[in-house]
């Protein structure tokens, strides 16, 4: 699911160039991802979920002003 929106998102946010493999964020963990997929000034913040629960990850597309 990928939704566009304005987003706030904490300074500790880890930015990377891709999607981390599932499993590898802890539930609630937050990184910002660069991969081209959203659009243009835009960035992708990615959310760790529980896979048994409910889903392994959410997405965000949105802008950041500041990290």
């Amino acid at each position: 699911m990928v939704v566009t929106a304005g987003l706030a998102t904490p300074a500790a946010a880890q930015m990377l160039k891709q999607e981390p493999p599932m499993g590898q964020l802890r539930e609630g963990e937050t990184v910002l991802v660069d991969d081209g997929t959203c659009a243009k000034g835009q960035i992708k913040q990615v959310v760790g979920g529980n896979h048994v629960k409910a889903g392994a990850l959410s997405t965000l597309c949105g802008r950041i002003s500041a990290f």
